[in-house]
């Protein structure tokens, strides 16, 4: 027995560890989460600018977040062969003609206050400027250095700056919050893309590819212990949408040492089904349902005059408040097609109806029955402008 011992022993000791360890796939729940911020909704103001170039009213700032576990590092946004990588509006992106850049580390942190620098579309691997990390607004405590007093006010020279709009659905307004973390940033590396629908010269409404990346090549981790890392900052008016695929890196600690152990995940929009086989080989593919994103209709204040009145339109809707029925009544001078919207208080489109072509006097109902107590805007658009009213549901 003491020799089978002894022989056992030094059979082990000669047998790699690697040999001997058992193989477990990665963890599926790596990739927490992702989340899309509304930055910022562009006004009448922001618009006065033109050493930024145009930029639309009612304009979103989207900015795109990955959640990770701690000590996992996000190593690529890609698109491949079998995974479509695509960024899409049905408008242009705006970027901002004065010092925009195509990615986020190379914005000029000094150069943050001016017109509407702020609001560049991008892409990133964390950072927002060539000096901060771009991190939510809801977890941003330092307050603003670009937003209203800040900022330089654009071509126009604007009395207390620009970016001051204060859209419900952007959350914190820019003036209190801007996003923008101070540090040591990482650097960017494209591999195998075209970035200049996002460049400064350049407007365009498709970003896409089948081969190519943006990445750290060390792989980075968020800047606070939460490890949520920004991946894009995009501005447009319109429907936005895209498609990602992440790869992110397993911690050391985390991986296991048999040789067919995997040491990176790889997160995509939609599982190829030559990636659904079962196997070692596509056990570390994984389909994560925020990796696809198309963007909720938002209504700005018309009180910032974003859209022009139509004069000779007469529109009401009563009672107000109301329990749940509302009637609508429409009196207009000339015969055109008419739509009506309704948004919730965070811009949330929660009934649309197109009319058709209406002339004289017209009369409608909309049931808020079954939608929660709030206010509700009511817009009735033409080709000539809208109208609307506000709702009270109690």
């Amino acid at each position: 027995m003491n020799r089978f011992l002894s022989t056992l022993s030094l059979f082990l000791t000669l047998v790699p560890t690697a040999l001997l360890a058992q193989y477990s796939p990665p963890d599926g729940t790596a990739l927490e989460a992702i989340f899309v911020e509304r930055y910022y909704v562009s006004d009448t103001l922001d618009v006065t600018d033109e050493d930024g170039g145009f930029l639309d009213t009612c304009s979103v700032t989207y900015r795109v977040y990955v959640d990770l576990k701690p000590e996992y590092r996000l190593q690529a946004v890609y698109g491949n062969a079998r995974n479509l990588l695509k960024i899409e509006t049905e408008t242009v992106f705006f970027n901002n003609e004065d010092r925009g850049e195509v990615s986020g580390d190379l914005i000029g942190a000094n150069f943050l206050d001016n017109n509407t620098v702020a609001l560049d579309s991008w892409v990133t691997m964390g950072p927002a400027s060539n000096a901060h990390w771009g991190i939510q607004k809801t977890s941003d405590s330092d307050g603003s250095i670009v937003g209203g007093s800040n900022n330089d006010g654009g071509s126009e020279a604007i009395e207390g700056g620009l970016l001051v709009y204060n859209n419900l659905a952007a959350g914190v307004a820019l003036t209190e919050a801007d996003g923008l973390l101070s540090g040591v940033v990482p650097t960017i590396t494209a591999v195998g893309l075209d970035l200049s629908v996002f460049d400064s010269s350049n407007s365009g409404s498709l970003f896409e590819t089948m081969n190519g990346a943006w990445s750290v090549l060390e792989g980075v981790v968020g800047p606070t212990e939460d490890n949520i890392i920004l991946i894009g900052q995009f501005t447009t008016r319109g429907q936005f949408d895209f498609q990602m695929n992440i790869q992110i890196g397993i911690p050391p600690a985390l991986q296991c040492q048999h040789p067919d152990c995997h040491s990176t995940i790889q997160y995509v929009a939609e599982l190829h089904p030559l990636d659904a086989v079962p196997g070692v080989e596509n056990d570390n593919k994984f389909p994560f349902a925020g990796l696809t994103y198309v963007s909720e209709p938002l209504f700005c204040d018309f009180d910032s005059s974003v859209l022009e009145e139509d004069l000779s339109i007469d529109f009401s809707a009563f009672p107000n408040p109301t329990s749940g029925m509302v009637q609508i009544s429409i009196d207009q001078k000339v015969g055109q097609e008419l739509d009506l919207e309704v948004y919730d208080v965070l811009g949330n489109l929660v009934h649309s109806v197109n009319y058709g072509n209406v002339s004289n006097h017209f009369n409608a109902e909309v049931d808020l029955s079954a939608s929660p107590a709030g206010a509700y805007t009511f817009v009735v658009r033409s080709e000539n402008g809208a109208r609307f009213s506000r709702i009270v549901k109690y």
